[in-house]
């Protein structure tokens, strides 16, 4: 057991906490200051973290779980009028950070209590995306090619470690880690013993944890001589940025392009796999896949013809073989665009495509 002690010059608003894992803590004394009795307190917010007297995170998950709805709420409001651009920038600026402030410090709480945050953050990329509800979450995080809250977590740890042992600070947390050998010749260079961990929860503590995670890290990156070439290699192994022509268009085409690409559209399909239709055939008879309405479909042919003109055009213009553009023409293409293609061209396609979504009124 570990008390706290926060003394301020109004005796009224000292705060004495007594730190317990124990179910039943012995809390039986008495703490007097000037003569004055102070109450032991459950909970105490210090530089913003909520700290509890049972050694858990849930209070203050809870709290900066609650402030992060509010805000994100707001950019629900305007999730149709502003761009996914605009609304993905207010989320990385207002939302996140408030879920990861002290991070390193809360990463050892209950799963339970971290997937609250999760499911935020899920949230907010439907709210970015214009994503349903029950769109597949690998292809959601696969569109954003953002690392979850827990690798930005582990990232922020290792960075946190590092900061320590690169600039010696603060003394007392270089005085309290295991041995770290410096100079070892060997592939254990910059690395550190393993500590002793008797209690599970301990294990998941900032000091343990961050241990194991520096131990696993390529031999290039946990040697780096400076803090800020660490920060930029542990950021770029985990670092994809998003093209740039998935921004592109109206939000409303946008966000029918993105459904797309999800699985969730309002194609039969789509509805099928998530319970709200009965069939996933279309009106054609055919099954009613994203491949089938931009390539195959015969309803509004004309419409398609024009649109699939358009692309041929922009992969022509490219100078790609016949034999190319067979290979690489297809819903893949339509939908994510191609490598082999700049900026400006699969900008050009994805154009031609909401323009038929658009045209179309079946989405």
């Amino acid at each position: 057991m570990v008390a706290l002690w926060k003394i301020n010059i109004n005796p009224t608003k000292t705060v004495c906490m007594l730190f317990s894992k124990k179910a039943n803590p012995d809390n039986n004394f008495v703490v007097k200051l000037n003569n004055d009795i102070i109450k032991l307190s459950t909970h105490h917010k210090h530089l913003g973290l909520w700290l509890t007297n049972n050694v858990s995170w849930k209070k203050h998950i809870s709290e900066i779980a609650t402030k992060a709805r509010k805000r994100l709420g707001c950019l629900k409001l305007h999730s149709f009028r502003m761009s996914r651009r605009s609304l993905e920038l207010c989320y990385l600026t207002f939302v996140r950070p408030v879920m990861e402030y002290g991070n390193v410090m809360y990463d050892s709480a209950s799963d339970e209590d971290l997937n609250i945050l999760s499911e935020i953050e899920k949230d907010a990329m439907r709210t970015i995306t214009g994503a349903r509800k029950k769109c597949n979450l690998d292809k959601l995080y696969k569109e954003f090619k953002w690392p979850t809250l827990a690798v930005r977590r582990a990232n922020q740890k290792i960075t946190t470690l590092g900061k320590i042992i690169i600039k010696n600070y603060p003394p007392y947390l270089v005085r309290d880690l295991p041995t770290f050998y410096r100079d070892s010749r060997t592939n254990r260079k910059n690395t550190f013993a393993t500590p002793t961990c008797t209690k599970d929860y301990y294990v998941k503590s900032f000091i343990p944890s961050s241990i194991a995670l520096w131990n696993d890290l390529p031999y290039n990156v946990r040697t780096c001589q400076s803090y800020d070439s660490l920060k930029n290699r542990i950021k770029s192994m985990s670092l994809n940025n998003v093209p740039d022509y998935y921004y592109h268009g109206s939000r409303l085409c946008n966000i029918l392009h993105c459904r797309l690409r999800l699985g969730c559209s309002n194609l039969n399909a789509d509805k099928y796999l998530i319970g709200i239709s009965n069939t996933d055939l279309c009106d054609c008879g055919e099954r009613e896949t994203a491949e089938h309405y931009l390539l195959d479909c015969g309803i509004e042919l004309e419409k398609r013809v024009k649109m699939l003109d358009s692309i041929l055009d922009v992969l022509k213009n490219k100078g790609l073989s016949d034999d190319r553009i067979d290979q690489i023409f297809g819903a893949d293409l339509l939908l994510y665009g191609s490598g082999e293609l700049d900026i400006n061209e699969n900008t050009s396609i994805f154009e031609a495509v909401q323009l038929f979504l658009w045209e179309s009124d079946r989405l």
